[in-house]
């Protein structure tokens, strides 16, 4: 470092404000929630969470709980297709891998298939069809 050169150093101070999706004034909350398979993320202040809970309290009381891995309509969370969709990936699986044994493409019995095998298997089929 250059001798007459000084060290500053700078904060930095990053402020999130969330604004109340409901009446536009500030939310002090994000409420998660899920209506006809669709879910919804809303930012209330403590006054409109406060009504939008006890709205919904018959409701809720009502209803029964589903385990936080799976939504109500059947996905994982953070993802945008139903978990039912593993099986047909897992039965493409079955297929790549009895393809590249027939073929002398070399894959594990078990595991994650390579793209590049994903890859061969398909020009194969598309070879195939035509």
């Amino acid at each position: 470092m250059h001798p007459r050169r000084k060290l500053i150093t700078v904060a930095r101070i990053e402020q999130l404000i969330l604004t109340d999706d409901f009446d536009g004034s500030e939310a002090v909350e994000t409420i998660a929630f899920s209506v006809d398979g669709s879910d919804y993320l809303i930012e209330l202040n403590a006054e409109n969470a406060a009504t939008m809970r006890q709205a919904l309290r018959p409701f809720i009381e009502a209803g029964r709980r589903v385990p936080r891995l799976v939504t109500a309509h059947g996905t994982w969370p953070g993802t945008p297709h139903p978990v039912r969709r593993k099986t047909a990936v897992r039965a493409r699986a079955g297929r790549v891998r009895a393809w590249a044994r027939l073929t002398g493409v070399r894959v594990a019995d078990r595991g994650v298939i390579s793209a590049k095998v994903f890859a061969l298997y398909d020009e194969a089929m598309a070879q195939d069809s035509t």
